[in-house]
């Protein structure tokens, strides 16, 4: 259910990160990642790349639907 919800997100916003989708979605970025984690195992998603710089701190990973 939790993962659909993701998913969902992720179809609707096309390129996403995990901070964005846990606001989102109302879970933990921790939550969130280990949804991503699987998701990208199970070659659902994939890393598209880093967002921009916007400030300090890590830049988040972008993820979107896996094109395989």
């Amino acid at each position: 259910m939790v993962e659909r919800a993701v998913l969902e997100q992720i179809i609707e916003k096309g390129q996403v990160t995990i901070p964005t989708i846990a606001e989102i979605v109302d879970l933990s970025t921790t939550t969130v990642a280990k949804y991503f984690a699987q998701m990208v195992e199970d070659g659902k998603l994939e890393e598209i790349g880093k967002e921009n710089a916007s400030g300090k701190g890590r830049r988040a990973i972008v993820y979107g639907i896996s094109t395989d």
